[in-house]
């Protein structure tokens, strides 16, 4: 075996000789002596994370190979004289050549972008020597995306999280979302001006890194796991009052209110810098937007196209476009693929203090030549009775919609006028109907039903970017107008 093994190691040499023009030029040769680490980056394995030092050097990102290695239980040599490393996997051997582009998987090479270095007694590579030639020597399957300091391996399987923050009437909100059931478990940190939000069931893997988002409360927020656990550290400013934890959707969704001790300070202190290209929209700060249907829940199909999918592009496009231009917070109710009712996307609105809720369905006929849009305002069945006397308040949760059904018609109208202006093919009627998610919002709500997903026509126009665009505009431009105050 030691015989085979040595006639193996100067095959590689021969393979190396002839990859020379891979090998990095003895001028450039990259070292990390006396370089500190750039971070850290885990790997999560079948059996646990794997915590690794992290090092950056040439624009590609090292780990440790020999650390994996043991980890994955494979055997590995070093042959000084030739100064290799020789990886035994389960379906091949690995041959590296330090400061080497080229490795020799079994009896073929394989080219990276950037080689393999030898420091001391450890070796180093890029992270595409996982991805590629150790993925295939070992039979794990390495996911990793890039600008990320995480790696799954084999079959791990990661929980989406996505985070968004936006002003509430006495502080901040955090929303939490979790593709599966969490806990969150807070801990202040008063004397670093943080909150630690723990949180169970790694490995994560966060829509976002961080928020870029700025208030009075709230001046940083990022997902950390550089340990191996899950974290969301929240930089505050300055002594809170209070943080509130609010568990909703059978736990995965939390809301975390964070509410400063001086309100008085708290509204001196300036959001994020703000481009000077960027408008207000009257005394409009927070706008929901929400993509109708999802998960199991896919709404009209028709030509091979969900309407689940649709409304959650449009509410995208829809929230970059006025992120681009106006000076607001916007929330969406869901921004991934899964089911929300009616009463938590109410929920999303209310509790983010939202000033308006505007949600984007996709409109259905038998009739496939038929072709119109519609705006719908809430309307009850039992409309004709009178609202109820005093405080709204005490209304009911489903009567709401009541406290603010005369603004709510205004907001049609102007989006009547402006979508109509931007899109005359469509009538954009305003029209009213007992529509569960509009019954329980304490702010001005509608419902922006578009074209016919059985017409061929009009699935075409619904899915080109250049309508998404023009439709997100004049959406725009009515929010901006009822900002304004104005009125027909």
């Amino acid at each position: 075996m030691r015989r085979a093994f040595t006639r193996y190691r100067h095959g590689l040499l021969a393979g190396c000789a002839l990859a020379a023009s891979l090998a990095v030029p003895a001028a450039n040769l990259l070292s990390f002596q006396g370089e500190e680490p750039s971070g850290s980056l885990v790997i999560y394995l079948e059996d646990g994370p794997l915590v690794s030092e992290a090092r950056d050097r040439a624009g590609a990102t090292y780990v440790s190979i020999l650390e994996l290695a043991d980890r994955l239980g494979l055997p590995h040599a070093h042959d000084a004289d030739s100064d290799t490393l020789t990886i035994r996997g389960p379906r091949a051997d690995l041959e590296v050549l330090n400061n080497s582009n080229a490795v020799r998987l079994g009896p073929r090479t394989v080219r990276m972008r950037a080689p393999v270095v030898r420091d001391g007694d450890g070796w180093w590579a890029p992270i595409e020597f996982l991805t590629l030639p150790l993925a295939d020597a070992s039979g794990v399957r390495f996911r990793h995306e890039a600008g990320r300091p995480r790696i799954f391996a084999g079959n791990v399987a990661a929980t989406l999280l996505d985070m968004d923050a936006a002003p509430t009437g006495d502080g901040t909100r955090l929303t939490i979302r979790a593709g599966r059931t969490i806990n969150v478990r807070v801990q202040q940190d008063r004397d670093n001006d943080r909150v630690v939000l723990s949180v169970d069931r790694a490995p994560f893997d966060p829509r976002r890194e961080s928020l870029e988002y700025r208030d009075g409360a709230v001046q940083s927020v990022r997902f950390d796991d550089s340990d191996g656990s899950a974290r969301i550290v929240v930089g505050t400013r300055g002594r809170l009052a209070n943080v509130r934890l609010v568990p909703a959707d059978g736990n995965r969704t939390f809301h975390v209110d964070f509410v400063p001790a001086d309100p008085v300070a708290r509204s001196t202190v300036a959001a994020a810098p703000v481009p000077d290209e960027r408008r207000t929209a009257g005394a409009l700060r927070v706008v929901a937007i929400d993509a109708g249907h999802g998960g199991l829940d896919s709404g009209t199909a028709a030509h091979g196209t969900l309407e689940k999918d649709l409304t959650l592009a449009l509410a995208r496009r829809l929230r970059a476009a006025m992120e681009n231009r106006l000076d607001a917070a916007f929330v969406l109710t869901r921004d991934d693929d899964r089911e929300v009712s009616h009463e938590e996307r109410a929920a999303v609105a209310n509790n983010s203090g939202a000033d308006l809720l505007i949600s984007l369905h996709v409109g259905y006929s038998m009739d496939p030549t038929e072709s119109t849009a519609s705006v719908f305002v809430m309307h009850a069945v039992e409309e004709h009775e009178a609202p109820p006397v005093g405080d709204a308040m005490f209304r009911p949760w489903y009567r709401a919609w009541e406290g603010t059904r005369g603004e709510t018609l205004r907001l049609a109208e102007i989006l009547h006028r402006r979508l109509e202006a931007a899109i005359p093919r469509w009538e954009f009627a305003v029209r009213r109907a007992p529509v569960g998610l509009l019954a329980s919002t304490v702010m001005p709500s509608v419902v922006i039903e578009l074209g016919n997903a059985n017409n061929a026509s009009d699935l075409d126009v619904l899915t080109s970017g250049a309508f998404q665009d023009r439709l997100a505009s004049a959406v725009l431009e009515a929010i901006e107008a009822y900002g304004r105050g104005e009125w027909l």
